[in-house]
Formats: C-alpha cells, sequence, structure tokens
C-alpha cells in the first residue's frame, strides 16, 4: 500500500490542506496527479467578478 501526502499551502499564515489518502501498490502516479487535481479543486475557490 502506498500512503500519498496531498498537501496545498495558500501563502497565509495557517492556511494549509493536508489529506492522506493511501492507493494498491500498483497505481500508476498518473492516477495520483488526476486525484491530486481533483481534490486541490474541492479545497479552494476561486474566480472574479465585477462589482
Amino acid at each position: 500500500m502506498r500512503k500519498i501526502k496531498f498537501y496545498l499551502e495558500t501563502g497565509y499564515a495557517g492556511a494549509t490542506h493536508t489529506e492522506t489518502v493511501e492507493y494498491p501498490d500498483n497505481t500508476e502516479d498518473s492516477e495520483i496527479e488526476e486525484d491530486l487535481e481533483a481534490w486541490k479543486e474541492s479545497c479552494i475557490s476561486y474566480g472574479w467578478e465585477e462589482e
């Protein structure tokens, strides 16, 4: 079993997200990268709007 720690730092004190995810030994790194991207998007919200 591979234990992978995802982390996201925003540059602000205390604004760090971490999660440890377990994968089978034969999981491709590309699959982990895809999961990381999806996880990152679930942790942050961003955009812009005109006022």
